[in-house]
């Protein structure tokens, strides 16, 4: 497998136990506050989803099944999310923003393109919907909409905090790997130079293989990172 598959997958993995953890949460929270059974059914779906994904390893190493995980969540539980919680914005675009991040990381070109439009236009769609068919949206007292909100949003912006944190420990992880076994490159090349009286530097080209790519666009790609390592000095390294 590949580099990046391998840190797609890590990344997954991850959003795929916090959506175990919120689903959980949000159940919790939707009894407590006396929201229907209806409006957990969507959870238990995920919950279903994401069990099975985390099961099978394998299938959630193949894109079309991240592709079919992030329509679910754009395409049913977030309209299907927004009517339940009353016509609750706030509480949705939450979910939008968490799922613009998640896309962001596991999409390249058409297929990222395509969720966020879809994720910018379903929200559009549900807000005239609502207000052309304000009898489609259940109304709540304000005491459980607040006590929804206290709850939801809060534990949205932490489950954000921390998806992004371990995106970002996953990729510096990744990054500090990959520079220390460069360094390690260099020295012994450094050292076999000074033994036979050459001055020997090295600049490398790197690139992240994309689930899209062919052999001539990763050759290419790392021929221009080539190009700016060595546009930086010598004994520099790129990435693009």
């Amino acid at each position: 497998m590949n580099y990046n598959n391998e840190l797609e997958n890590k990344i997954f993995r991850i959003i795929l136990i916090g959506t175990l953890a919120l689903s959980v949460i949000s159940i919790i929270g939707n009894i407590l506050f006396g929201f229907p059974f209806l409006a957990d059914i969507k959870w238990f779906v995920l919950i279903g989803i994401a069990g099975y994904l985390l099961l099978k390893k394998e299938r959630a190493a193949n894109n079309i099944y991240k592709i079919i995980y992030f329509a679910f969540i754009i395409f049913v539980l977030i309209p299907v999310g927004w009517i339940n919680s009353g016509g609750n914005a706030n509480n949705t675009i939450g979910y939008i923003f968490l799922t613009l991040i998640a896309v962001n990381y596991m999409f390249y070109k058409n297929t990222r393109n395509f969720f966020i439009i879809s994720l910018i236009s379903i929200f559009v769609l549900i807000q005239i919907i609502g207000r052309i068919y304000p009898s489609i949206i259940p109304v709540y007292s304000y005491d459980t909409q607040f006590m929804d909100r206290l709850i939801q949003i809060p534990l949205t912006l932490f489950a954000s905090y921390v998806m992004i944190k371990k995106f970002a420990d996953e990729y510096r992880n990744e990054k500090e790997n990959l520079d220390i076994r460069i360094d390690k490159i260099r020295e012994h090349m450094k050292k076999f130079g000074e033994n036979n009286s050459i001055n020997i530097t090295l600049s490398f080209g790197i690139t992240q293989i994309k689930n899209n790519d062919t052999k001539e666009s990763v050759l290419q790609r790392t021929d221009n990172a080539l190009y700016k390592a060595k546009e930086n000095g010598k004994n520099t390294s790129f990435f693009i």
